[in-house]
């Protein structure tokens, strides 16, 4: 006896296919661990956005605002690293932000892309408790980059004031309640050139996202201080 194939019968066949497919595919939640997730397009130097539009802010690390010095090398750099590519996430204590973006410790490969942010003097250590679980990792791999001068962050300037000008004093806490003694929060920077210096545009950041950019004509006077209140 001889069955004759319909098109029906194909149709089913291939309906019967795609459903055994659809179901056999992991559920791949980007807030559970080991799930290999695509990085779709990278926004800074330290958030990105999943393939199904979920962004990520990398844990433990802050990179340079738009329009800042090296804000475009640590962008880059997560862009070579991630984008299009299958990642990893790994979580800490706190899932989310404020913003309700993940937080996340991201991998590829072998390569731990926070901390590799850190060793290429392209971010700055950023903590925020509770999620603290690479602290030492990533202070020490922050460190070894000052030291060594490495990438835009921490590489040596050609300013002739750069060796000269240090922050002698740093009143962090004033006394009393903060909003009426705002004043008592203050950094002290000291030029110990035997020459004046022009620090126009120069900026100070503390570890989060605070930046004072000094104005144009700024001028610390040789062997001495100015104080700027930060409160």
């Amino acid at each position: 006896m001889h069955i004759k194939r319909t098109n029906g019968n194909v149709l089913l066949i291939l309906v019967l296919l795609i459903a055994a497919l659809f179901f056999a595919l992991p559920n791949l939640n980007p807030q559970q661990e080991g799930n290999e997730l695509i990085a779709q397009k990278v926004i800074d130097g330290d958030t990105f956005m999943l393939s199904d539009g979920t962004k990520v802010r990398l844990i433990g690390i802050n990179t340079p605002e738009k329009d800042m010095l090296c804000y475009e090398e640590a962008k880059e750099k997560l862009k070579e690293l991630i984008e299009g590519k299958r990642i990893l996430l790994e979580f800490d204590t706190e899932k989310k932000d404020q913003y309700g973006r993940l937080l996340a410790y991201v991998y590829i490969e072998k390569t731990f892309v926070n901390k590799k942010l850190l060793e290429e003097g392209l971010a700055n250590l950023y903590i925020i408790k509770p999620n603290v679980k690479y602290f030492a990792e990533l202070k020490a791999a922050e460190q070894k980059a000052i030291n060594e001068h490495k990438g835009c962050l921490w590489k040596k300037s050609k300013n002739k004031c750069a060796g000269c000008i240090k922050i002698s004093e740093i009143h962090y806490d004033a006394n009393g309640n903060d909003c009426i003694n705002a004043n008592d929060e203050f950094v002290v920077l000291q030029n110990d050139c035997n020459f004046a210096c022009d620090i126009s545009g120069w900026y100070l950041k503390d570890r989060s996202r605070n930046v004072y950019v000094f104005p144009k004509g700024a001028n610390i006077a040789a062997k001495e201080s100015i104080l700027l209140h930060s409160g």
